[in-house]
């Protein structure tokens, strides 16, 4: 048997003896000091052990790192209100307008036909114009104006034709803002914004004038401006005119002197 089991037995014939062998008095006394020692065990170890637990809970509390704070946003929404928004009334489509075939039915939409203002116009025509007496035809230097967007030019004479662009041929429109009529006739009219019908006028050396009988000596030519809303060519416009001015043929005069004078002979 080993010592541990000695001692055990031992332990145990002890408490039998103090709960058994003892008397009546000594078995009361035993207990009453049981109960003592069992009472200040309870009252004393078991606090102890409590409060053992509790300061290392409260440890491993302090132990652990703080959480980060949260950050929080507070959105306010806007109160809902029971007014409905009135949807936009649709609007009808747009009309595409017919397109103008030409600049011709551009420019009739304009009017074409004369300011009922007439503005007054800068003219450099020539007064006269010196000729051969026996000249039946003469070039008109460049001629300018200004005073509108859009002109008539109208040249006209008695016993005269008028000739421009192609000599010797009757032209027509050059393109449809640009009107010519009258070509090689006694009342020629260009029409068309001011500047390209000047330069019109003034195309191949200039406008020339021929005599329909005779020769040109003597006679006069007119030539007016009228200011338009768009190009038209038609004659009766010509005489809307309030800017005009005359040109006449002058004959250079041709003098036949006599000298008479000693002729020596060797």
């Amino acid at each position: 048997m080993s010592a541990l089991d000695r001692i055990i037995d031992s332990a145990k014939e002890r408490v039998d003896y103090i709960l058994h062998g003892q008397s009546r008095r000594a078995k009361l006394i035993s207990r009453v000091a049981f109960l003592a020692f069992a009472a200040l065990f309870l009252s004393t170890i078991i606090p102890t052990m409590a409060q053992d637990a509790q300061s290392n809970t409260q440890q491993e509390v302090l132990e652990q790192p703080p959480l980060p704070a949260q950050e929080t946003t507070t959105a306010e929404l806007p109160p809902e209100t029971s007014t409905a928004t009135p949807l936009p009334s649709a609007s009808p489509d747009p009309t595409m307008e017919a397109l103008p075939n030409s600049i011709e039915d551009s420019t009739t939409a304009i009017a074409a036909e004369p300011l009922v203002d007439q503005p007054r116009y800068k003219l450099r025509v020539p007064a006269s114009l010196n000729v051969d007496p026996r000249a039946v035809m003469r070039t008109i230097p460049a001629i300018s104006a200004s005073g509108s967007e859009f002109s008539l030019i109208c040249v006209s004479g008695n016993g005269l034709r008028f000739d421009v662009a192609t000599r010797r041929a009757p032209d027509s429109a050059a393109n449809d803002s640009l009107l010519l009529g009258g070509d090689l006739s006694s009342l020629l009219r260009i029409s068309g914004k001011s500047s390209d019908a000047l330069a019109l006028l003034n195309s191949m050396g200039g406008l020339s004038a021929y005599s329909s009988v005779s020769a040109i000596a003597g006679k006069t030519l007119s030539i007016s401006f009228v200011a338009m809303g768009a190009p038209d060519i038609s004659p009766e416009f010509c005489a809307s005119s309030q800017n005009s001015a005359q040109l006449t043929f002058r004959a250079l005069g041709l003098e036949v002197t006599k000298g008479v004078g000693t002729v020596k002979l060797k």
